[in-house]
């Protein structure tokens, strides 16, 4: 069994080498620009505009009602997609950019959520335009705007369906991987730590829950992480910044670092010498990418949901989707995982219990590792 396992993961390293390289980063990077570009900084000139018909729609008297029972709400769809990224990327993620990439991995975060925003807005645009009503039920995503709206725009509907199908093929096998591998090792060994639990019990227990809410479809997905996200979001929020009230005197040196590092690339650790500012920057890339979704499709499923009939709308519920994920939460994480003491730097690395104990060690109370966890269970 273990030569089965380290065989696998030698074949899922080189086509991680390949798949997620370099040229992958560029890609996404190249596509975000050519959106800010395209709508003349939208995320950055509008940014009341898009802050007011998301987020703050919910505090508005104008809400529109849902007559479709098996739609759901934009903020529903909102924090659907919240919860397949609020978790691991946001915790684990940035303790891994950071000890990889150095504290400049952080910066280079921001700047792939910045030109992210307008990525994740144009997936949303296209959701909700090219979503088709089947069996009463609103289905869209990726591969619906590949398979139509290529097939509109080419008028060749053999090219959409070869994309369509080609996303579907491999969104299946990134749902095993970045979408419940890595969420429930996370929550697995986290627990095992803290209480004692066994890793198999705690996944059943997890497997037994998820498929509680999967069941009731879509709309019971909404309803349900409707109630969970911000509860979740608030309580480490709220967890995060206490500990940055507390070490408000660290806030300089933290964002200094971030700044300086983001050119110099040196890792935080500083077990490896010399790191050029390339692997810094796609370090944090990868790692923006990851924790936000800007750019991978999942994202548009769950919003293409949404009773929102406005594609432009929606679009702006995902460009404060990328904003939240990324530069609230990310930067929350990496504040504390920077303010920790030098013995913190010994446990950086890739697995996510050092992440927490990284974290824990920097709150000085085990409370702030079971927020962490109950954000973990969401993901």
């Amino acid at each position: 069994m273990n030569d089965f396992l380290n065989q696998a993961d030698k074949i899922c390293r080189i086509l991680n080498s390949y798949i997620w390289g370099t040229p992958m980063v560029l890609l996404m990077a190249g596509v975000g620009i050519l959106m800010t570009v395209g709508t003349h900084f939208f995320q950055f000139v509008h940014i009341r505009e898009w802050m007011s018909k998301s987020i703050g729609s919910i505090f508005s008297k104008k809400q529109k009602n849902i007559t479709d029972k098996d739609s759901i709400s934009p903020f529903q769809a909102l924090c659907t997609a919240l919860a397949a990224t609020i978790g691991t990327g946001n915790i684990a993620g940035v303790a891994m950019a950071v000890s990889v990439g150095g504290a400049g991995a952080v910066f280079w975060m921001w700047v792939s959520a910045f030109f992210g925003m307008m990525t994740a807005y144009a997936e949303n645009v296209l959701g909700i335009r090219w979503r088709i009503k089947k069996n009463g039920k609103l289905q869209g995503g990726p591969m619906y705007y590949m398979e139509y709206g290529i097939a509109h725009k080419l008028k060749k509907p053999i090219i959409g369906k070869c994309f369509a199908v080609i996303f579907s093929f491999f969104c299946i096998f990134a749902s095993f991987g970045m979408g419940n591998l890595v969420q429930i090792n996370s929550i697995s060994v986290a627990m095992e730590s803290e209480f004692g639990i066994s890793t198999v019990v705690v996944s059943c227990i997890v497997a037994v829950l998820v498929s509680v809410v999967i069941i009731g479809g879509t709309a019971g997905i909404g309803r349900f992480t409707e109630k969970m996200v911000p509860l979740m979001a608030s309580l480490y929020i709220a967890g995060t910044l206490a500990f940055f009230v507390m070490n408000y005197r660290e806030i300089p040196r933290v964002f200094s670092t971030i700044f300086t590092s983001a050119f110099s690339g040196e890792a935080l650790t500083g077990s490896v010498c010399g790191i050029v500012s390339k692997k810094t920057v796609e370090i944090g890339f990868k790692r923006g990418v990851f924790s936000n979704e800007a750019g991978i499709g999942s994202a548009a499923l769950a919003h293409s949901a949404s009773s929102e009939s406005e594609p432009a709308v929606q679009g702006m519920w995902g460009i404060f989707a990328v904003f939240f994920d990324t530069v609230v939460i990310c930067t929350l994480t990496a504040f504390v995982i920077l303010s920790c003491t030098t013995d913190a730097a010994s446990v950086y690395d890739s697995s996510p219990d050092s992440s927490y104990a990284c974290i824990d060690n920097g709150c000085r109370s085990a409370d702030g590792k079971q927020v962490l966890l109950i954000s973990d269970k969401e993901n």
